[in-house]
């Protein structure tokens, strides 16, 4: 797991050390690497605590799914999408496009 942190100086002197979701975490120090360590200190007790990071990829479960790619060994195929790119052709020539 990585997350990506902000580091910047602030007015009164120092720095902050700001993470986002979802570890919405800040962190000030004297130096950068102060609030960074003081930031990977607050992520470490959390992550220590039980709290878990999952990451997956949501499944798309269209209704149609398991019939995508059903036509992929039918030999008629490519005729079929030969007689669509024909049939196109002669439409647009028709409307003077070709």
């Amino acid at each position: 797991m990585s997350l990506s942190v902000i580091v910047e100086p602030v007015a009164e002197g120092g720095f902050c050390a700001r993470s986002g979701d979802p570890l919405p975490f800040s962190a000030h120090g004297n130096s950068r690497d102060e609030a960074l360590a003081k930031l990977r200190a607050l992520v470490d007790e959390k992550i220590a605590s039980g709290t878990e990071i999952v990451e997956f990829a949501p499944q798309y479960n269209h209704r149609f799914r398991e019939q995508i790619g059903f036509l992929k060994d039918d030999p008629l195929f490519d005729e079929w999408q030969r007689a669509i790119e024909a049939y196109r052709d002669e439409v647009d020539r028709a409307e003077g496009i070709l």
